[in-house]
């Protein structure tokens, strides 16, 4: 008797110890900084880009592909907009992100400037210009891209450092 008691006694306090030793965390929600950058609002809200080029489909990739900057636009400073129809795969995206990287290099092969782009989302336009619904034969994808000047450290040396 005393021995069964003992053995559900050190049960009890294991149970107990364990309770203590995971405690419930809150979970921390997560806000996506960019959740109201959708290719819907893109064409919302910012009706003006700053830059517009259009590619036509290549021998091997026969997806056009616009290539859209906006400056100020739902709250961002500077965002790359590659636009294309149809499916989006894996093929398309690595289209998509080799057009991006050649559209990065131009600006600073054109202006000098370099930026830092960062794929912040991809996004499924459902509304027509009008505001209208898309029709269900027609898809358009935005890959959306934020730039950001990019900070290079200076190479030259330090003058005040003797050699």
């Amino acid at each position: 008797m005393i021995k069964s008691s003992l053995i559900t006694m050190l049960a009890v306090v294991m149970l107990a110890g364990c309770a203590s030793c995971n405690p419930k965390h809150k979970e921390v929600e997560v806000v996506d900084p960019y959740m109201g950058i959708t290719a819907n609002n893109i064409v919302k809200e910012c009706p003006t880009p700053h830059e517009y080029h259009y590619v036509p489909g290549i021998l091997v990739i026969e997806v056009p592909l616009q290539v859209i900057r906006f400056k100020d636009c739902l709250s961002q400073p500077d965002l790359l907009v590659m636009n294309f129809p149809g499916e989006k795969n894996e093929t398309t995206k690595a289209y998509v992100h080799l057009m991006m990287l050649l559209y990065v290099d131009s600006i600073k092969e054109t202006t000098g400037a370099e930026v830092e782009p960062t794929l912040i989302k991809e996004s499924q336009l459902t509304i027509t210009d009008s505001g209208d619904p898309m029709p269900d034969n027609k898809v358009v994808w935005f890959i959306i891209y934020k730039l950001a000047p990019k900070v290079v450290e200076s190479t030259m040396p330090d003058t005040g450092s003797t050699p």
